[in-house]
């Protein structure tokens, strides 16, 4: 196990998120690994490195400027989020 992962672990229980819905932003490929290695998305910050030096990464950004939620939710796009359907019942008045 990479040094880096048990740093990934570590944030994701202090936050108490399943590490299937995190996101690693970093700037290597071993965060990339890193990420991947424990079913999370990662989002590579390139600077001024090409951006074909990170193509295992889910997102590949140039600063983080261009990092938004709408592209971060979209790394989601193809898993449903909601982990279980509520009925909400609606309560009958008294005086029906």
């Amino acid at each position: 196990m990479l040094q880096v992962e048990i740093y990934y672990i570590t944030a994701a229980n202090q936050l108490q998120r399943p590490y299937l819905r995190c996101i690693v932003v970093g700037d290597s490929n071993r965060s990339v690994e890193a990420a991947h290695e424990l079913g999370m998305k990662s989002v590579i910050v390139t600077g001024n490195q090409p951006a074909w030096n990170f193509s295992g990464a889910d997102l590949v950004v140039r600063n983080l400027s261009q990092l938004s939620f709408v592209n971060m939710k979209k790394l989601f796009g193809n898993e449903d989020l909601v982990e279980g359907q509520f009925e909400l019942e609606q309560e009958q008045p008294d005086y029906l």
